[in-house]
């Protein structure tokens, strides 16, 4: 049976600031009714910490509360590695470059993108696409980006390219869209994913941080050989496409 995936992207840590070293755009994705059954869980907790939303950064140092959010999100995801299981939970898909690496690679490799808000929605999205069309046979996909994140830009720049079109049709089968993070819980699952991902060396200890990394996920690591030497691939479709120039990654 064909299903409608609504895919939500979040990012842990930022690119463009000096303070992290590490930055993750994750992907969680799921039908409407696994997403309404979520939100019913999710919310259920607002009123028990008297909060109007979940933020990683902002609750992290709250243990209760984090094992609490931490134990909806593993309830409500995946469980095992087959077309079934995704029939029991929810779905994440992460990427995380280290910018340490990602800016030695830059400067050895004239090639690697000056941008890696580029390099992480492209390793998401085609993935999380890709994994919706050939296991699970989605249909149609929605897509709902933070508001206050650049990610949503480059897919309708995709969108908008008759080129990318014609050589992805799936991105016709795509709706974009953006929403608050404050009152969007899907964005908050995709937030705690993200933020687990991008600050694992300083998180890892914390029983909330093992049960959101023990979740059946996605995971890619970028290592600074993956980013010096791009897939060709991906080199010729961006000269090909003659896409927008972004600002380079500082």
């Amino acid at each position: 049976m064909a299903l409608d995936l609504h895919c939500y992207f979040d990012e842990g840590n930022q690119a463009d600031s000096t303070q992290y070293s590490h930055v993750t755009l994750t992907a969680a994705c799921g039908t409407p009714k696994q997403w309404q059954k979520f939100e019913r869980d999710w919310t259920a907790l607002f009123p028990k910490y008297h909060m109007a939303f979940f933020h990683a950064t902002e609750h992290k140092n709250q243990t209760d509360l984090m094992e609490d959010f931490a134990s909806v999100a593993h309830e409500h995801s995946r469980r095992g590695g087959n077309r079934d299981s995704f029939r029991h939970g929810l779905y994440i898909f992460s990427a995380t470059i280290p910018l340490d690496d990602y800016n030695k690679a830059r400067n050895d490799n004239p090639q690697v993108p000056v941008d890696a808000y580029d390099i992480l929605i492209r390793e998401v999205f085609f993935r999380c696409v890709e994994w919706g069309s050939k296991v699970i046979g989605a249909r149609e996909y929605h897509l709902i980006f933070d508001d206050l994140e650049p990610y949503r830009g480059y897919v309708c720049d995709w969108k908008r390219n008759p080129k990318a079109l014609k050589e992805y049709p799936m991105l016709n089968d795509c709706s974009i869209t953006k929403g608050n993070m404050r009152k969007t819980p899907g964005l908050q699952l995709a937030d705690l994913f993200a933020f687990s991902h991008s600050n694992r060396s300083a998180q890892n200890g914390n029983i909330w941080h093992q049960m959101v990394m023990g979740v059946d996920q996605h995971v890619y690591d970028f290592s600074y050989e993956d980013l010096l030497i791009p897939v060709e691939a991906a080199i010729e479709k961006r000269d090909y496409w003659k896409l927008p120039k972004r600002a380079a990654t500082k």
